[in-house]
């Protein structure tokens, strides 16, 4: 019973410092290096999640991508589900693309949309793999993913493609849509 004490107590202590922000006060490989030598103090269910996707975004905020997309591979294998899953895929996938993976962006994106995800998630889903593709110089793939997408987010992503092709024509065209969309 007295180790459970001193167990509860450490547990209450770990998520004071990742959750309630003390962490945000130490330099990130601090923060790090103090997750790693305890992690098995990160409590079930939503507050640990919560404790392991505030670690990951500060570790994006320094450019420790690599660790970043651990922690939320991690997320999106083992712990989250349903809607919560797929947000967390979008993270993984947006922090693949940061460190110029594409390949593994589109395999964190890989499987159908759920019919409840929201329709933001989900067009920011679409418009992930669509840079992907387009990283991985499949325009074509990554043009049609958004074809019927009339949003200033798709139509920058159109025009960033175009101006990979050379399509000026086309570049042109889609900057003049975001310049009317925005003014």
């Amino acid at each position: 019973a007295g180790t459970d004490l001193v167990i509860d107590a450490m547990r209450a202590a770990f998520v004071k410092l990742y959750v309630d922000g003390a962490a945000d006060k130490m330099p990130p490989l601090t923060a790090l290096a103090i997750y790693d030598q305890f992690r098995e103090l990160t409590p079930e269910g939503k507050v640990g999640d919560k404790l392991i996707s505030r670690l990951a975004e500060r570790l994006v905020a320094v450019d420790l991508l690599d660790r970043a997309a651990t922690l939320l591979r991690h997320l999106v294998d083992q712990r989250l589900t349903g809607t919560d899953r797929f947000g967390a895929a979008n993270r993984l996938a947006l922090v693949y693309l940061l460190d110029h993976k594409p390949q593994e962006a589109l395999e964190a994106l890989a499987g159908e949309i759920p019919a409840d995800l929201i329709p933001r998630a989900a067009t920011a889903r679409r418009h992930l793999k669509a840079r992907a593709l387009a990283e991985m110089a499949r325009y074509k793939d990554g043009l049609q993913m958004i074809a019927s997408d009339k949003s200033v987010d798709a139509e920058r992503l159109r025009a960033e493609v175009y101006w990979k092709l050379r399509d000026w024509t086309n570049t042109a065209i889609s900057y003049e849509r975001i310049i009317k969309a925005t003014v």
